[in-house]
């Protein structure tokens, strides 16, 4: 462990015999520098924390490492049983600290190490963060992995650190060893903003290692210019490390020159930059633009610098088995979620009557555009599929797949917007709005400009409506159909431009225009792929929803069925799509009282969604929730709201927006159990929370 130690003048002889201990001995370095400066030792956390010591709700396993700024833990979190890690902080005002580990709680990427909670201990403030299963970048690169690896893996560190920058957060200390590469090569950056932490009045060592300390906190070997002159660490210092830490990585040595913090101080100030090694030549100018003297001169953000890491040279046609079948994959993806239809589809088959592709040899000729990599295209795919289902992991683990792979600007662009509907089915709709702006900017490097652009359209529009904003959702929804309307648009967008401005206009109130963009889809779809297919059924679905609300049941159960029967005959009974109509037609039940009917329906749809592993499951689970509390049967009830939450922070965390309001649902249901019965005659009370329908197989970002 560091140890910030205070200011004070000490004597060559004082320096040298300090520098023996900080090279071997962590502890002894702390009290050699409490002792030469003439300072009072400070309350840290000198002991380690034995296992089964207890922090707030938290059980101490084992210690794991130790940093600049604490001790770090393997912990078990005691109520949602999951593994997390906890950092001790022994540095710095305990006020500041909570402050500023409370602002970060808040901010969340899946390129940052997560802090979940913040809490004290004794006089020491603990962050309790995200546990993550492999070593440091460092530990990575000894590996030897591949060029291209290498920077696939820093670009994503720099989407990383663009969110944070985004969020107003500036790392101050970034290297190799502040970033954990999971088992599965998903790099995360840690002790972002930690160093932020340290005392202002401190000491430099010559560790060109170890995390400096004097204004403000950084490590020798990796600080920008202005850093060495006193500045505060921003964005554009966090920039300048991450370029020393690629350079290192990508040549085997760093950039600048000197073992001792005066020579490196120097040949920063002066701009000596060394690249000489195996450093891919059209990097060169990226890094050299980086590493520059003057802030201003280096690159506009990171967001920028992952875009040009990202960026292939032309190549020329590569001719693959089946190539042209993935990239159609990809191609076709759309935004997801809300009037997205999510059920399967049949494979398309080749016709075998046609004549059979060749390729004629040809003259050399002007390179065409690189095509993208089946490996993207497939996990684009794998990334739709998992977040339909619910699995919100895997399919994050996709997209970063996906990422890694160095895709193209349009499968970038379309990884991020599915990464901003994982997000916005979570509940993090700062992180969805921050993935839609990655994916904005790769929008203006694509080749299909103006189709992804109608896809960003849609997303912002759904981020609105996921925030309760359909005023504004609506604006995006018109534009888009706006834009369908026109020569330049297709039947397919304008079909998704009138479901999703149904749904907007539905959560505005206004039934009537809901109702007519819903039957002008439904009429759209009947005429391009026949009443009875599956496509037509979300319209079907959807109408009916629209209907419920208006009170006119008999016609909303009309279209409910025929959604049923659609679905049921193309995809079979046990579907998790089937299941979601079914747990509608249980709302009609319940609106009009039939509370046996409605159990009926929510028992099925929840046995068929468990047994799916459907996190839908948690909707019928509330719907069967309202069913037990008008019954008066509060202790059923309760448990099916428990579960429902359980499933929701299990997906997207305690703040996740339905499992808030499952928590507030939860707290009613306890005080109306202790409360005196009514009496009989005497009707029911208002659920406390809305029944869960569906506008096709799930709505959007997890909107009622």
């Amino acid at each position: 462990m560091v140890f910030a130690f205070s200011r004070g003048e000490l004597d060559p002889g004082q320096l040298a015999e300090l520098d023996g201990h900080l090279d071997t001995c962590d502890d002894c370095r702390q009290l050699v520098a409490v002792l030469a400066t003439g300072a009072s030792a400070p309350d840290q956390d000198v002991v380690p924390l034995t296992a089964g010591t207890r922090l707030g709700r938290y059980e101490v396993e084992s210690m794991i490492g130790r940093g600049a700024t604490g001790r770090v833990y393997r912990a078990r979190d005691t109520e949602l049983d999951r593994t997390v890690a906890i950092k001790i902080l022994v540095e710095g005002s305990a006020e500041q600290l909570v402050e500023e580990a409370r602002m970060m709680a808040k901010f969340q990427h899946p390129n940052i190490v997560a802090i979940h909670d913040v809490g004290r201990q004794g006089a020491h403030v603990f962050l309790a963060m995200e546990h993550v299963d492999g070593g440091s970048l460092r530990d990575w690169l000894e590996g030897r992995p591949d060029t291209e690896q290498m920077i696939a893996m820093f670009a994503a560190i720099a989407d990383g650190l663009h969110g944070a920058h985004e969020a107003g957060l500036a790392h101050g200390d970034f290297k190799p060893d502040n970033v954990v590469v999971d088992e599965k090569g998903r790099p995360r950056v840690a002790d972002f903003g930690l160093a932020l932490f340290a005392d202002t009045d401190t000491f430099v060592t010559e560790d060109m290692n170890a995390t400096r300390t004097t204004v403000p906190i950084g490590t020798p070997a990796y600080m920008a210019p202005e850093q060495w002159g006193g500045e505060a660490a921003d964005a554009r210092s966090d920039q300048f490390s991450f370029f020393v830490a690629l350079s290192e990585a990508l040549c085997g040595r760093r950039p600048f020159a000197g073992s001792d913090m005066q020579t490196i101080r120097a040949s920063v100030q002066a701009g000596q930059i060394d690249l000489e090694g195996r450093l891919p030549k059209r990097l060169e100018p990226l890094i050299r633009r980086g590493l520059a003297t003057e802030p201003e001169q280096r690159h506009e953000d990171m967001a920028a610098v992952a875009r040009s890491l990202r960026r292939r040279p032309a190549q020329p046609w590569k001719v693959a088995a089946g190539f042209g079948a993935a990239v159609g994959v990809a191609l076709l993806l759309a935004v997801p979620r809300a009037g997205r239809d999510d059920t399967p589809q049949p494979a398309a088959t080749p016709d075998p009557s046609a004549p059979a592709a060749t390729v004629e040899p040809s003259e050399p000729s002007e390179p065409s555009e690189p095509t993208e990599s089946p490996v993207v295209a497939e996990q684009l795919r794998i990334a739709q599929v998992r977040l339909d289902e619910g699995d919100y992991n895997k399919a994050q683990d996709a997209v970063h797949a996906a990422l890694a792979a160095s895709p193209l600007p349009d499968s970038e662009a379309r990884a991020w917007l599915l990464q901003a509907a994982i997000m916005g089915e979570r509940g993090d709709y700062q992180g969805a709005r921050r993935s839609i702006d990655v994916a904005t900017s790769a929008v203006e490097k694509s080749a299909t400009r103006a189709e992804l652009e109608d896809d960003v359209l849609h997303a912002r529009g759904l981020l609105d409506l996921g925030m309760g904003e359909p005023t504004e959702a609506r604006v995006s929804f018109v534009e888009a159909l706006s834009h369908a309307r026109s020569d330049a648009g297709t039947p397919a967008q304008k079909i998704r431009a009138l479901v999703h401005l149904g749904l907007a206009d539905k959560n505005l109130g206004d039934f009537e225009a809901a109702l007519a963009s819903h039957q002008e889809a439904l009429a759209l779809e009947t005429k391009l792929h026949g009443k009875d297919h599956l496509l037509a059924s979300r319209h079907h679905h959807n109408i009916g929803g629209v209907l419920r609300s208006m009170k006119r049941y008999e016609e909303a159960l009309q279209h409910y069925q025929q959604a049923l029967q659609t679905r049921s005959s193309a995809l079979g009974e046990a579907h998790p799509t089937t299941l979601m109509t079914v747990n509608s037609l249980g709302l009609i039940e319940l609106d009009q009282g039939r509370l046996a009917a409605a159990q009926r329906a929510f028992e099925r749809a929840e046995a068929g969604l468990a047994e799916a592993g459907d996190l839908r499951r948690a909707r019928a689970l509330t719907n069967l929730g309202i069913v037990a509390q008008r019954r008066r049967r509060f202790d059923v009830a309760r448990s099916h709201y428990d579960e429902a939450r359980r499933l929701w922070v299990e997906a997207g965390g305690d703040s996740h927006p339905l499992a808030v309001e499952l928590a507030e649902t939860l707290e009613r249901v306890k005080r109306r159990a202790k409360a005196p019965r009514a009496k009989p005659a005497e009707p029911e009370d208002d659920p406390p929370v809305s029944p869960v329908p569906s506008y096709g197989p799930s709505p959007s970002w997890s909107e009622k």
